[in-house]
């Protein structure tokens, strides 16, 4: 039976019709895209690969342009390092001159100029080398991550300065360590006080009653020891040129530049030979030869006939200075037992009496607590005398300097006018070039607007006459607390105090004293009694503090119990805390205007010197690491893309054939459609006949 409109030749030809139409159009569409895979369709798995591999290939290619913008702002960072490379080369070559005893000290005072704007130039390089708005060299973080691929694997941490707490004595950089311990770790047995540094931090010297920091300590009095940070290693330095252990008490000690010389007062007998005197002598020890030398004699070696204390050391080691009642050791000293300030000269012998009128007049009035500048040119005092400047009429405790190469003598607690004070001042430190003296006062005529009922910590510039309140807040405001015992770096720059105020910074709420560090040239103020993390001591009491030449270290003794973990012997302690900052330092502390200074000046230039190539060093390891992270990027992405062309491009040669065989059969399949679609017509012909 014919069954009408059911030709199953045309179903079949129009089958084969539509899908060879179908085969020439996919063959089109890929010869005309370059593809071979168009949509999910022609390939899921393929797709998928291909667009993971051209996302990848994209991701890299962005990487790349990141690592090239990480390899400008290191390239930026390098030049400016050796720029400062440059300028440290110049300082130690202005250091060197000034050095030598063929230049005078005005000669020096003209290299000093030079070193100060040098020193500027540095701070200014440091503080503005930056790269799209983040400082390269310095700051609270100069480590930056670059992302040049896919995830953590991908990413690459750079470090344009020097790292964050990296380096400092006993790893110490930007950390608070205890130094009163002995070289096994073991805590002091008794109080520990009076910290001194050596100009670059490494060498501290105490006194302490302690039996237990070092072996054979059996004299059960107080002695003076020397700690060097970089080794641990601690020294008994209240011995005799023996060895012996003092037979008296020790105290108040003064180390030198280098760390060799260390100055002191004690009631031992037994120190030097001939010491019958039964008072307090000052004593000098050469840690390094191991002798002790009595400082407190008259030139001819005499003892002196009173009690002498509270000895500063210069620099050099060559100069001590240290008040004393005795009337025989220099001629002409007539005001009895009233404290005069003497320098003695290790070289020569030589002792001259501070504390006296550029007329030669003997104070009238008791002077102390004395401080010396770096080559013992200039000596620092305080004194209730009346008659050593003419107008002194305030009967007050004052601060004077002495020039000892000039003869002259200036009241230095005045006025920027000069108009002197309705208040005592007290506790002089003077810088190591003689230029700027601290002290502490609650005069009002000292600085304009004054109205603070408490002790402030102030710096006079002996150069222009001009008075800084150092212990103000943050804000520049008045602060609600005493202050006092100032000290300062080389260059007058950073000071150290204790304060019992409370609003100095804030979060300070431990209801007791601290000590503070003041940049006078940034104005900022830092709390440095703090533990590593920066959380703040619990109470206790601080006394004393010292400071390194540059300002980057401090030490500090204090009563207060978790500044460092296990402390536990209910004893006050020595600590250092080492100021050193993420990147690359500041520089301070370059004084070339007299010859000590000079020589502490040219090592110090070599250490930031030898810090300086380690950074850059550390950039040229940092360029060729980014450099091959480049070019790993490169070839990845060259290869994710060859990849995706394997499995993605379409083979030419492959579809063009497939495209002839694909019309060919569009061609057959409609004429054969054609033949196909005649039987139906043929049927319905001889059914209309029938």
């Amino acid at each position: 039976m014919i069954k009408l409109g059911a030709n199953i030749l045309s179903q079949t030809v129009q089958r084969a019709l539509s899908r060879a139409t179908a085969d020439v159009s996919t063959t089109s569409e890929r010869l005309s895209s370059g593809q071979r895979i168009n949509k999910a369709s022609d390939d899921a798995a393929g797709l998928a690969i291909s667009a993971s591999l051209n996302n990848g290939a994209r991701i890299f290619t962005q990487g790349v342009r990141n690592l090239n913008d990480g390899l400008s702002a290191v390239n930026i960072a390098e030049g400016a390092t050796t720029e400062l490379g440059s300028i440290l080369v110049r300082i130690q070559e202005l250091a060197t001159q000034a050095s030598s005893e063929t230049y005078s000290d005005t000669q020096r005072g003209a290299l000093q100029k030079e070193a100060t704007a040098l020193t500027a130039e540095w701070n200014r390089i440091v503080e503005s080398t930056s790269f799209n708005g983040k400082n390269l060299l310095t700051g609270s973080d100069t480590r930056t991550v670059l992302q040049g691929g896919l995830g953590s694997a991908g990413t690459l941490a750079v470090q344009f300065g020097k790292e964050a707490l990296a380096g400092g004595f006993e790893n110490s950089a930007g950390a608070t360590v205890r130094a009163s311990i002995s070289s096994a770790g073991v805590q002091a047995d008794d109080h520990v006080g009076n910290p001194s540094l050596s100009f670059d931090g490494r060498y501290v010297t105490f006194d302490t009653y302690a039996g237990t920091l070092v072996t054979g300590d059996s004299n059960f009095n107080s002695d003076v020891f020397k700690r060097d940070q970089a080794t641990g290693a601690n020294t008994l330095v209240s011995v005799s040129s023996a060895g012996a252990l003092g037979n008296g008490q020790s105290f108040y000690s003064s180390i030198s530049g280098d760390g060799r010389y260390v100055a002191f007062q004690s009631t031992s007998s037994n120190l030097v030979t001939g010491d019958s005197n039964a008072v307090n002598d000052v004593f000098v020890r050469d840690t390094l030869s191991g002798t002790t030398t009595r400082v407190s004699t008259s030139a001819s070696g005499t003892e002196g006939n009173g009690a002498s204390r509270l000895a500063k050391i210069s620099q050099d080691g060559r100069f001590v200075v240290f008040e004393s009642t005795a009337s025989n050791l220099v001629t002409g000293d007539t005001n009895g037992a009233v404290s005069d300030i003497f320098r003695k000269d290790l070289v020569s012998g030589e002792i001259v009496l501070v504390s006296r009128s550029t007329a030669g007049t003997v104070g009238n009035g008791a002077s102390i607590v004395s401080s010396i500048s770096a080559d013992g040119r200039y000596v620092s005092f305080e004194s209730t005398a009346s008659n050593l400047i003419s107008g002194d009429t305030n009967g007050l405790k004052d601060i004077f300097v002495k020039d000892l190469v000039a003869g002259t003598l200036t009241r230095v607690s005045t006025g920027n006018t000069g108009t002197q004070t309705t208040d005592a001042s007290y506790q002089s430190s003077i810088s190591a070039d003689g230029n700027h003296v601290a002290f502490y006062s609650f005069s009002e005529e000292l600085v304009p607007g004054y109205n603070n009922l408490a002790h402030d910590i102030f710096v006079k510039n002996l150069t222009s006459g001009t008075v800084e309140q150092v212990s103000l807040t943050s804000a520049g405001g008045a602060s609600n607390g005493n202050s006092f015992k100032p000290a300062l770096s080389a260059d007058g720059r950073y000071v150290i105090f204790y304060s019992d105020a409370s609003n100095l910074v804030a979060g300070d709420t431990n209801a007791g004293t601290d000590s503070f560090v003041k940049d006078r040239v940034s104005g900022s103020l830092t709390r440095v009694s703090v533990t590593t993390a920066g959380a703040q001591a619990s109470g206790g009491t601080i006394y004393n503090g010292a400071i390194s030449a540059d300002g980057r270290i401090v030490a500090f003794d204090s009563r207060q119990t978790n500044v460092v973990s296990g402390d536990t012997n209910g004893f006050s302690d020595v600590f250092i805390r080492d100021l050193t900052k993420a990147g690359i330092q500041v520089l301070a502390g370059i004084v070339v205007n007299n010859k000590a200074s000079a020589k502490i000046t040219l090592e110090l230039a070599q250490s930031y010197q030898a810090e300086l190539l380690d950074y850059r060093s550390k950039l040229g390891a940092t360029t060729s690491r980014i450099g091959s992270f480049v070019n790993t990027l490169q070839s990845t992405t060259i290869n994710y893309k060859a990849a995706s062309s394997r499995i993605t491009d379409a083979d030419v040669a492959e579809e063009s054939a497939k495209l002839v065989a694909n019309s060919i059969r569009q061609q057959v399949a409609t004429a054969l459609l054609g033949q196909a679609n005649q039987e139906p017509r043929i049927g319905l012909a001889l059914l209309k006949g029938a």
